[in-house]
This record gives structure tokens, sequence and C-alpha cells, in this order.
């Protein structure tokens, strides 16, 4: 019996994959499988892991399709009660950590479980990710509670590295990752959430992830990501609509509200469909969010504008906050 399932996608990583792949060697639960899915990779990515000699890893091959297919294609193959997804620039800290977030899942009976992570900018630059939060509070929770503790505080963290999923949850429910798009984990996450029964709380700084220029995360902004964003938000308003949990499908519209309205800015979108408008029009629920959706509906340049202006203005505010402090 496998009991966790790694799916990691590898596409011209050959400075970082061996790394990746030996941190999860290393690993101290028994009965793994390492699924490499190798996405067209150019370069000598896969010969690094091939040299490594596990029989625990399996490669699979696949024409260059992107993450998104390459997550899905390791899902379709994967054999363990559980599913952790690694980008194989990162690694894992601890030679423990998936031993000890099964046994959590198991104890529990968890659909998932969550961790933290450490952000690596180099070997004398990392630091882990600040998660204060009540939603952590407790070793196991309600997965909508969950969910909505995260929207309210504003601690909603998509990035699907940070959690084991039970393997069940996402075939069952046909929970794959959509092709194509950048951010599929904004897309993703949320809708696993509202379909799990209970969420694992595990607090240790467990994943290490890599902040490099030549990652897709870090390749700048351009028109596709942007675009891709404000689909993402259209899909979820359809999700959010279909809530019977009136508390939780408001927290969601906002959180769709904010990433429409923070996309606007950020792309510097002039013209955008009435559709999204609608959208971000319904989602505003607070004062703050209704303001900027009215900009939006009236002047869209003038919203970035005048949105550029208050977050320099805040910025400004901040730092004097803090020099007052010292």
């Amino acid at each position: 019996m496998i009991k966790l399932s790694f799916i990691v996608p590898v596409y011209d990583v050959e400075d970082y994959v061996e790394q990746c792949v030996k941190s999860l060697c290393n690993q101290t639960i028994n009965d793994i499988e390492i699924i490499i899915v190798n996405d067209g990779t150019q370069d000598n990515s896969i010969e690094k892991i091939e040299k490594i000699n596990d029989d625990r890893i399996k490669i699979i091959n696949q024409e260059n399709s992107g993450l998104s297919s390459a997550r899905n294609n390791g899902l379709k193959v994967a054999q363990g009660d559980y599913v952790a997804f690694v980008d194989s620039d990162d690694y894992i800290a601890f030679d423990t950590a998936y031993e000890e977030m099964y046994d959590m899942a198991i104890k529990n009976n968890s659909d998932i479980v969550e961790g933290n992570c450490i952000w690596y900018y180099s070997d004398d630059n990392k630091y882990p990710m600040k998660r204060e939060s009540s939603a952590l509070n407790g070793s196991s929770i309600d997965a909508r509670e969950f969910l909505l503790k995260s929207l309210r505080e504003f601690r909603m963290y998509s990035p699907v590295w940070l959690y084991i999923f039970k393997r069940n949850l996402l075939i069952d429910n046909k929970l794959f990752f959509k092709k194509g798009i950048y951010h599929e984990d904004q897309e993703f996450t949320p809708r696993v959430l509202l379909k799990a029964n209970n969420v694992s709380i595990y607090k240790k700084d467990f994943y290490v992830y890599r902040q490099r220029s030549g990652s897709i995360m870090n390749s700048g902004l351009n028109t596709k990501r942007g675009n891709d964003l404000i689909n993402i938000c259209l899909d979820l308003d359809k999700v959010a609509s279909k809530i019977e949990n009136k508390e939780l499908q408001e927290e969601l519209k906002k959180y769709i509200s904010r990433m429409a309205i923070n996309t606007i800015y950020d792309y510097k979108f002039t013209n955008i469909d009435n559709e999204v408008k609608e959208i971000i029009n319904e989602n505003s629920l607070s004062k703050g969010l209704k303001i900027r959706s009215k900009l939006i509906d009236i002047n869209i340049p003038l919203y970035i504008k005048i949105e550029s202006i208050y977050r320099k203005f805040k910025s400004i505010g901040s730092i004097s906050n803090n020099v007052s402090e010292v």
C-alpha cells in the first residue's frame, strides 16, 4: 500500500531538481512514490533524476503542456492514499515532515493537511512565512470553517505545495487543475476546500519555496497572467453562487472582488468586460471595495491613478509609523 504520492512536474530545472528529489527520497515516511512528470524539459533535468537511482521514482513523459497538465497527469497515475504536489525547484526543509503530516491526517481522518513554508532567496536570505491566525488554533478544523476564517482574516493561501490531499477527495470529485493558465492554484484550492470535510493544521515550516528570476511565478507581469486572473474570478464567482452558507458565500465573494480589483490595478487594465464589472459590483460588500468598484464602473484610468496615489501615501504612512516606533 502506498501512503503518499509526490507529484513533481519538471521543466528546465537542472540546477535545482536534484536537491528537490533527494529531499523527497530522504523523507522518513515509508511506502511512497515519487512521480516525475517530464513536461518536455530541454535540459539535463531528467538525467540528473535518473542518476539518483531510487526505485520509488517513476518518470512519465508528456509534450510541453504546462504545470496544470503535468499535475493532472501525475494525479491520474498516483496510487497513494494522499498526494503532495511539489515544485521541482523547491525542496523540503527536514526529513520527518511528510511522515508527521501523514500521521496527522490518519489520526484525524483528515481530507487535507496544511503546513507552512520558508521563503528562500539565497542561503543567507530566507525566512518563514508568518501565519498567525485563529484558523490555526487546534490540530483539526472543519474545512468550510477553515476556509471562512482564512478568507475573513486575509489568510487564504492557495499554493498547493502547502498541503497534502486525500487522493480520493480529488479523484471522486473530479478536482483537477484548469489547463493553460497561470495562477491555477488560486482557482483550484478554494474548490477543493469546499469539497473537503476537515483540515488538519501542521504548524512547522516544512516547505522551502525558492524565489528565482526564471521561475513561472517570477517571470513578471504580462497580459495573459492578468487575463487568467480575471477568468479565475469569473470561475470562482460561479462556485460562490452555489454555496448555501451565506457567511461563507459573502467572504468568498469579497475575496473574488479584491482579486479582480487588484488585478485591474496591477496589470493596468483600462478596458474590461461588463460581466467583470458586474461581478465586482455585486461582490464588493465592504466599504473600501464599494468605493473602488464605483470608480472602476465610472472611469478605470481614474481608478488606477487614484489607487496609485492612495498606495503611495499608505506606504509613506507605514514607513513613518515604523520610524516613530523605533
